[in-house]
């Protein structure tokens, strides 16, 4: 009961009646491998909505990182899954990967309940929401004003030195860097 490959293989091939089966008979429900991977992560980057509703109901923890990687929110937004992501944006405060999937409505919430979430730098990288804008220029320009709104500092510096007009630049989003370019004089 406390081997993870069990739990994380089923919720990979997206077996509910077996990740059902597991908890049932004990599995814990955030049992993890050697780097941290659970079945909440595997079922948010491969889009099995069913499992990630259960692990949820039966008290997954939304937002445990793995050792070299992120969370289960992280997961869904590398793996493009926008409808795992928006079952877990209710219970997730992983702030970084929904500026990204640009979920704003739970990022308003979470704003206005903790204003200094709109600068807070992630654990590993250092940077701040406004670095890692979403991908669509027109999009990261929309997700760019929606921050500097919430108070976003456009002159924050990464662990590299960069500012996120800058890292905007960098990743191609011309429009969203003239504007936090402009934002920083």
């Amino acid at each position: 009961l406390d081997d993870p490959e069990l739990m994380i293989t089923a919720a990979r091939e997206r077996r509910l009646d077996i990740v059902e089966l597991l908890l049932d008979l004990g599995v814990a429900v955030d049992v993890a491998d050697e780097g941290g991977t659970r079945a909440l992560n595997v079922a948010a980057g491969s889009g099995a909505v069913d499992i990630v509703k259960v692990l949820l109901a039966r008290g997954a923890d939304v937002d445990r990182p793995t050792k070299h990687y992120g969370g289960p929110m992280g997961f869904a937004a590398h793996f493009g899954q926008r409808a795992t992501a928006e079952l877990l944006a209710p219970k997730s405060r992983d702030v970084h990967n929904m500026v990204f999937l640009g979920l704003k409505d739970r990022l308003r919430e979470l704003f206005t309940a903790e204003p200094t979430l709109a600068n807070l730098e992630h654990f590993r990288s250092g940077s701040t929401p406004l670095f890692v804008l979403p991908a669509d220029d027109g999009a990261a320009l929309e997700m760019a004003q929606f921050l500097l709104e919430h108070g976003a500092d456009p002159a924050f510096r990464d662990k590299d030195g960069r500012m996120p007009a800058q890292a905007a630049r960098q990743r191609g989003l011309k429009r969203a860097a003239a504007l936090l370019s402009k934002a920083t004089r």
